[in-house]
């Protein structure tokens, strides 16, 4: 191997190096001091989210206990409905409790805020991606709310245990409900006694899979992308910090040095003066002597 092989391989190993350390930094935990974490919380959770919410409460109770658009579904997706409206009981006392701390969070540990932002997130997933099942599966409307649940996600939770947690959460529930969506179209396919081949349903695993691919891919890109920026704001947001505080200190130097400059000034004269009376008194002395 000739030097120039040596230096180009020396330079793709440096080129690696750099960009394994830029990816190890990029997934730093950001640390966000526990005032900055709650003030996201609020302003998220409850300012925002609470309201949404409780305007989505009554649409549910509508369309789950007094509408009748699922009564002529088939038997297993009448039993989702039927899931739903008990998920839906539970997923009030939880929301309602969780909506109580967040409430009155100024006069609660932090921990116990968090983790009712934490519940709220996850029964939120729950009941989105198991809402998808009897809402058209891969072509339910609902896959772009879940798409605003992971953005919700990574600017309410910026630690990267909990946003990744919650986030891939999402994708995994999603996941099993379109397959569970597919699964019950099949046993349906079934149930009807009609030749399969014969019978049209867009919902089979061979159908689903393109459509299914591309929504994961655009859900991990999300999720990355949300924390990539994340990090890049409080990344940048540290380093004006930063720079502000050098440049303040850089002015206390600059006002210190001046003092310090003064009051050399202010005691040049004095011991001047008392350098030339010394020196006159020592002076006189020796002409003293002298006579």
């Amino acid at each position: 191997m000739n030097n120039g092989d040596i230096q180009q391989t020396s330079l793709y190993r440096f080129k690696g190096q750099d960009l394994f350390n830029q990816i190890r930094k990029l997934l730093t935990d950001v640390q966000l001091t526990p005032y900055e974490e709650q003030h996201r919380i609020f302003f998220i959770e409850r300012n925002i989210i609470l309201p949404v919410k409780a305007l989505m409460l009554l649409l549910l109770a509508y369309y789950l206990f007094f509408s009748r658009w699922f009564d002529e579904t088939a038997a297993y997706r009448h039993a989702i409905v039927l899931g739903l409206q008990a998920f839906y009981v539970f997923y009030c006392i939880l929301n309602v409790a969780s909506g109580c701390i967040l409430i009155g969070g100024k006069n609660l540990p932090f921990k116990w805020v968090r983790l009712a932002a934490l519940v709220s997130s996850s029964t939120d997933t729950c009941l989105l991606c198991a809402s998808t099942i009897i809402t058209g599966g891969i072509d339910s409307p609902l896959f772009w709310v879940l798409l605003g649940l992971i953005v919700r996600n990574s600017v309410s939770f910026p630690s990267i245990s909990y946003q990744f947690l919650l986030n891939l959460s999402i994708l995994f529930s999603y996941i099993t409900a379109a397959l569970t969506e597919c699964l019950i179209s099949v046993w349906e396919i079934i149930d009807s006694g009609e030749p399969v081949i014969f019978t049209v349903r867009p919902h089979t695993f061979e159908n689903i899979s393109g459509i299914l691919t591309m929504q994961v891919f655009l859900i991990i890109l999300l999720i990355i992308c949300c924390y990539g920026i994340q990090v890049i704001l409080v990344k940048q947001r540290i380093a004006e910090e930063e720079a502000r505080e050098f440049a303040v200190r850089k002015e206390q130097l600059k006002i210190t040095g001046r003092l310090a400059a003064e009051i050399a000034h202010q005691l040049k004269n004095p011991l001047g003066i008392i350098n030339n009376a010394a020196f006159n008194l020592q002076r006189n002395v020796k002409e003293g002597k002298a006579t």
